[in-house]
């Protein structure tokens, strides 16, 4: 989509290939991307999973560090009211 909100049709075909200007013989040519070997085996190999896996790990324990005090408050408002909670019985009368 462009900034003012409208469609370019044949946009995902055009991502896939550069557009080359010939201005001498006024032409215009198309040519494939091609993904570079090391990009390939990057994508495909096992350390790019520990890469995510590192990064999931770390936004987790940033998002725990950031959280810890108010989690810590919430769990002793918590049991306070489960402690000081006021058990009403009833009287079954038979």
């Amino acid at each position: 989509m462009s900034t003012e909100n409208k469609v370019i049709l044949g946009e995902p075909f055009i991502r896939q290939h550069y557009i080359i200007f010939d201005q001498e013989n006024n032409r215009i040519g198309l040519a494939p991307v091609i993904k570079t070997y090391i990009e390939d085996i990057y994508n495909k190999s096992w350390i790019n999973y520990i890469i995510n896996w590192l990064i999931a790990i770390f936004i987790l324990g940033m998002i725990t560090i950031c959280c810890y005090r108010n989690f810590v408050k919430l769990y002793k408002k918590i049991k306070n009211l489960w402690n000081n909670r006021n058990f009403k019985t009833d009287v079954i009368e038979i």
